[in-house]
């Protein structure tokens, strides 16, 4: 399509790999990035489904940190155990930007390391984008009729173009040494809807250590919640980190025209993460792959996500009923877990769950009447909210 120099905002894996597509495919494309080089990132344990080897040849290009063969989720004092057909893999998520980055380099991408964001606005039906080079201390002016966010879940583009962020929530993780008793190829996860909507998880990264966090509701809350877990369980504390994480909404559009300007949002800038376990690595990437398709062909966006959508769909209708959940409705969830839900969910990636959805209500039938009396649950609690 006739268009001028694509230009991505965040050297994220989404950005990087948008601008490595549309690079290879002849386009000029500009990435600029506020972080020196991927070594600056924040360090970040990934688990990632096979389903990422689609997109990143894992092994000698992306060192693999270790496998993880099974899941054990807790609640109380149950527990069951969830085994995998094909391993998981623990990444560093710096290992994986440095990848990304070198494959869009030589695609004939430009990344702009050390370069701020100041401001986006419109100017003779373009973006324009005003920079500031920490490295040379100057400003640099950019225009575009093409413009990619991909710089997060708080994004500057958007604030910058006053449009509707995304909503998101605090996770904090630390690494820890390992105890006695675990297995270094188990993750293992904790319900307690008392204190999270979601979960804790330990996934070891190596014989050793392991990487031990959860999903709070606020930061403060969660900083003391977190504390309190980590000192329970007993764990040595190495080192903790915090990020935001964006919730997948279905009607949030990842795309806005300014006339003849069009905005595509992609990775954490587009809430492309599994609500379920906030895991967005290879959601991220299929959104980026639709954006460069997108704007290549010059087709709908929302056409090229559809694939996508279906996904992240099936795991909003199921975190909807789970954040209504009691102890008592996971006590009844790990008793479901038949034989045929197990084989479903040893034998299929997290990332391909839209496949298997109705599968799993037809093998288990109790599930689906424990998601919809949560569901119900939470119809009930609206009045209540809107009356507040």
């Amino acid at each position: 399509m006739d268009m001028k120099t694509v230009v991505i905002i965040g050297a994220s894996q989404a950005g990087l790999r948008c601008a490595q597509l549309l690079a290879r495919a002849g386009a000029e494309v500009e990435v600029f990035e506020h972080l020196r080089g991927p070594e600056e990132a924040l360090p970040r344990t990934l688990i990632v489904t096979p389903e990422l080897a689609r997109f990143v040849p894992l092994g000698s290009d992306v060192p693999v940190r270790n496998t993880i063969s099974g899941f054990r989720v807790r609640v109380d004092g149950s527990c069951s155990y969830v085994p995998l057909a094909q391993p998981d893999f623990v990444l560093e998520r710096r290992d994986l930007l440095a990848w990304l980055a070198g494959e869009a380099e030589r695609a004939g991408a430009g990344i702009h390391w050390g370069v701020r964001l100041l401001s986006v606005g419109l100017e003779d039906g373009e973006f324009a984008l005003l920079f500031w080079d920490r490295r040379t201390g100057r400003y640099i002016k950019r225009m575009t009729s093409v413009l990619v966010a991909a710089d997060g879940a708080v994004s500057t583009v958007l604030r910058s173009l006053e449009c509707d962020g995304r909503a998101t929530v605090p996770i904090l993780q630390a690494r820890v040494r390992r105890r006695q008793g675990f297995d270094p190829h188990v993750v293992d996860t904790w319900f307690a809807p008392g204190r999270t909507p979601y979960f804790f998880w330990q996934i070891p990264d190596s014989e050793e250590t392991a990487a031990v966090g959860f999903v709070a509701r606020d930061p403060s809350s969660g900083r003391r919640e977190f504390a309190r877990f980590l000192a329970e369980s007993g764990w040595e504390v190495e080192s903790v980190e915090a990020a935001r994480v964006p919730l997948y909404r279905p009607f949030h559009r990842p795309y806005r025209r300014f006339g003849k300007a069009r905005l595509y949002l992609v990775g954490d800038a587009a809430g492309h993460v599994k609500v379920t376990t906030v895991g967005g690595t290879v959601t991220g990437l299929a959104g980026a792959e639709a954006a460069a398709r997108a704007i290549l062909r010059g087709t709908s966006y929302s056409a090229e996500l559809s694939s996508l959508r279906r996904e992240l769909n099936a795991h909003y209708l199921v975190r909807l009923a789970m954040d209504r959940f009691t102890a008592g409705d996971y006590r009844r969830l790990l008793r479901c877990l038949n034989h045929r839900v197990l084989a479903l969910l040893r034998d299929v990636p997290r990332d391909r769950f839209a496949s298997v959805f109705w599968k799993t209500l037809l093998a288990q039938p109790a599930l689906a009447f424990l998601g919809a009396k949560a569901l119900l649950r939470a119809a009930r609690d609206l009045p209540r909210r809107s009356s507040r």
